[in-house]
């Protein structure tokens, strides 16, 4: 390779051709999508950076798509070693998807490896004519959990006006020892519920409603909570001096957030006897909720490429043993 080679290349690629193939893009994808050009991104088994031409990121709730452009400026057609490359790309960059541009069109052999490699394959012409979005296909789901960090309770007295009912040292000590120690008690003076299992009971009292204004991204907003209202049964705890009081109103303070966890789709497609036409695509992914393990299944009737408009899927989901056979 000659040494001006790359800097030529680089001419190329931010060339009109190339600045209207972007523009394109930007204006089909969906509103929150982000463009990248000429990005250099980490490959996940060297660690060494590799530049992608263009990159689509969509975030929208839980739902995260990200994929790879990359375009060719050549005298020849592109083959199927390239399309390999591009394919091995795609893994390194954990890219849902992968996208090849090219000038001078492809040779036989490589739109079929492309297919195969589920690369989309285009022209110029077709790719600054296209609607981009009908392409972005969310290869993952995340599940979304509320959780809480660093609480602090404070927990008064049913019927006596701010009267803090204050633990006595004696729980204090095996607290320290044992968080799940169960301090509530019932109307007996039986053992009922450890503090942690009291706050998750009044987060999962409010439910969605405290999480409202929390980000995605796994931000932490310290929040307050005061509880005053029914239990399914009253609740006592043995306070400072002894006794045992009944518990009112509690205040909760804590660092809320959202865990994000991924889990990838297996894409099955079936297809008629003799033919290319797709009867319909199978999205299956095996899910862990809570500490329980679910499979997740959607059925896109007629589906290939895209879902058809109008078409109705179905959404099926069946728990899990540990084993991940089905109960």
């Amino acid at each position: 390779m000659k040494p001006d080679s790359a800097k030529k290349r680089k001419a190329r690629k931010t060339g009109k051709s190339f600045e209207r193939l972007i523009a394109r893009i930007q204006k089909s994808v969906h509103d929150r999508a982000e463009i990248g050009v000429n990005e250099k991104l980490k490959d996940v088994d060297t660690d060494k950076l590799r530049q992608i031409d263009i990159t689509i990121r969509l975030s929208d709730g839980p739902t995260h798509f990200f994929g790879i452009v990359e375009v060719r400026d050549r005298s020849r057609p592109i083959g199927v070693r390239y399309v390999e490359e591009i394919f091995g790309k795609q893994r390194s960059v954990k890219a849902d998807a992968a996208f090849l541009v090219s000038k001078s069109g492809f040779t036989k052999t490589a739109i079929t490896k492309a297919k195969q490699l589920a690369i989309r394959t285009l022209s110029y012409e077709e790719a600054q004519e296209a609607d981009w979005s009908s392409w972005l296909q969310c290869r993952t789901i995340s599940v979304l959990s509320r959780k809480y960090d660093k609480p602090i309770i404070i927990i008064f007295e049913k019927g006596m006006k701010n009267k803090v009912i204050e633990i006595s040292t004696e729980s204090l000590e095996e607290l320290k020892k044992n968080k799940s120690l169960k301090i509530i008690l019932d109307k007996d003076g039986n053992p009922l519920l450890s503090l942690p299992e009291l706050i998750n009971k009044i987060v999962n009292i409010y439910g969605e409603k405290p999480f409202q204004n929390i980000p995605y991204d796994g931000s932490r907003i310290r929040t307050k909570l005061l509880f005053n209202g029914k239990y399914d049964q009253p609740i006592f705890l043995k306070d400072k001096d002894g006794q045992v009081r009944q518990i009112g109103k509690v205040g909760l303070e804590a660092e809320l957030y959202f865990d994000n966890e991924e889990f990838p789709f297996k894409l099955a497609r079936y297809k008629e006897e003799g033919s290319s036409s797709s009867i319909a695509e199978l999205a299956t992914a095996d899910v862990s909720i809570l500490g329980k393990k679910y499979r997740f299944e959607l059925l896109a009737p007629r589906a290939g490429d895209f879902v058809p408009e109008g078409a109705t899927i179905t959404f099926h989901s069946t728990p899990l043993k540990d084993d991940g056979d089905n109960t």
